[in-house]
């Protein structure tokens, strides 16, 4: 799982530009209710706090009804080469 790419977006760079280098710190998925992969899902992802070349991320995944199914996080270590 890889939703660090939200914490470079508004710098306009992304997880597969040559000059970065990253590496994830931690990562949790919490699951809230049942969730099946074959059916529509939306995964909201955001990013409320980077800096000194760390950022901690979180999203939510919910089905199609809009009910809640899991919450994640990640931190990451990001780094320009």
């Amino acid at each position: 799982m890889l939703i660090l790419s939200v914490a470079l977006a508004p710098h306009g760079h992304t997880l597969h530009d040559g000059r970065l280098r990253f590496g994830t710190v931690n990562h949790t998925v919490w699951f809230h209710a049942p969730l099946r992969v074959d059916e529509w899902f939306r995964y909201d992802q955001h990013s409320r706090w980077a800096g000194g070349a760390r950022a901690l991320c979180h999203g939510e995944i919910l089905d199609r009804s809009g009910r809640l199914c899991a919450t994640t996080t990640q931190e990451g270590l990001l780094r320009r080469v």
